[in-house]
């Protein structure tokens, strides 16, 4: 089963968020299991597969020296993880019971996930990203990786696949 575009719904929290010039994109995928919280579907979301810890590993050597944030130093994810706690390697921003907002802000610009499940018939688990970009150099970090965008949030999302 393959992501689809999703429309981001109106009462979702990274809503707020969005404004001129921000990227956001989102996807989703039927839910396999939709007892699952918000917080547990981002933990199971962030297994990667090696191909993108190796590209993970990539940036941070390369934003390193730039003095960008690298999570090198993260602290690991609590058993239930609450507001302010990180989630592998987010923070956990926001939490309703239907959604989680992770992410981090830096230098060259702010970023977070949304992780949403809908009820209903066919259960859905949704991945949004809104990226604020604060300078050139945040938009050409943009540029860089989004060619890779889309095929990691579609393997994300295969992590929960009904």
């Amino acid at each position: 089963m393959r992501a689809r575009p999703f429309q981001l719904p109106l009462t979702s929290l990274l809503r707020k968020r969005i404004g001129p010039g921000d990227f956001v994109d989102s996807y989703a995928i039927p839910l396999a299991e939709p007892e699952l919280t918000p917080v547990e579907l981002a933990a199971r979301l962030a297994v990667m597969p090696e191909w993108v810890n190796g590209l993970l590993w990539l940036r941070n050597r390369l934003v390193a020296p730039l003095g960008l944030k690298t999570g090198a130093s993260l602290p690991p994810t609590p058993l239930h993880p609450e507001v302010g706690d990180y989630v592998s390697f987010f923070r956990l921003d926001e939490l309703s019971p239907n959604e989680a907002i992770l992410g981090e802000d830096d230098r060259h610009l702010d970023f977070r996930v949304s992780v949403l499940k809908t009820a209903g018939p066919e259960p859905l688990a949704a991945l949004s990203t809104w990226v604020h970009p604060h300078n050139l150099g945040g938009r050409l970090y943009l540029c860089g990786v989004m060619p890779f965008h889309k095929l990691i949030i579609r393997r994300m999302l295969a992590n929960v696949a009904a």
